[in-house]
């Protein structure tokens, strides 16, 4: 599971050195950082199977395979691998190739905004949802209970969330399979309502505390993409 507690690892895989230098000045200051990279395709492959970056970035040209045969390979070591494609225009038949085979597109030369939305997207939405989990920086408002008349509504707050579910900080640990209403505070709008079941319990460093692992067991298509769209603002921001 991708877990970002404050930076995301990519790899970056593209035969010109000005992009390098153009990808790097356009994620400054965001959470996205170069972990890795590479200038040939066969040397992306191999530098994504031995570093395993949370977001690869690759490049539908090379001098050595073509783009959409490296992205094939990495996928194939990896079906999980998470890939944006950059493209210039006169690529745009390959990028909709690269499309086919699950990759996000992005157009070069970068705009900042551009290119982080679609690497947010790509964590995201990008078909495996379950793998990442986003560690807010200011934590969200979650008031929680179990179901039934009798059951007394508590608060807390979640600082992991994801779109498959996200974990309470509670003074007392709660059982494993544990049924829950969940009522969650997004910035704006109202309350995002969802049901879910306890799947792991951990306690805190301090000894005192329990992070309690939550999975969603009934959501909405529309707070699903509400939430999802959350996760990328929050990236993006």
């Amino acid at each position: 599971m991708v877990d970002t507690s404050g930076l995301i690892r990519v790899l970056l895989a593209d035969p010109d050195p000005a992009t390098h230098a153009e990808f790097r000045a356009a994620i400054a200051g965001s959470r996205f950082r170069v972990d890795a990279a590479a200038s040939t395709g066969r040397e992306a492959v191999e530098t994504y199977a031995r570093t395993r970056p949370d977001l690869a970035v690759v490049s539908l040209v090379f001098p050595d395979l073509g783009g959409t045969a490296v992205i094939r390979e990495i996928l194939a070591r990896d079906k999980e691998a998470l890939i944006v494609v950059a493209y210039a225009i006169q690529a745009k038949h390959l990028a909709r190739e690269a499309e086919t085979v699950g990759a996000i597109v992005v157009k070069k030369p970068f705009q900042r905004d551009k290119l982080l939305e679609r690497m947010a997207t790509a964590l995201v939405g990008g078909g495996h949802h379950h793998r990442f989990s986003l560690r807010l920086q200011h934590p969200l408002p979650v008031n929680w209970k179990k179901p039934g008349l009798l059951s007394r509504r508590s608060s807390t707050v979640t600082r992991d969330i994801s779109q498959a579910g996200l974990s309470l900080f509670l003074d007392e640990p709660l059982p494993a399979r544990q049924a829950l209403d969940l009522s969650i505070q997004m910035s704006d709008g109202p309350p995002l309502k969802t049901k879910g079941m306890v799947m792991g319990v951990d306690r805190s460093n301090d000894g005192k505390h329990y992070a309690v692992g939550i999975a969603f067991t009934e959501i909405t298509q529309e707070d699903r993409t509400r939430l999802r769209q959350y996760i990328i603002d929050t990236l993006v921001k």
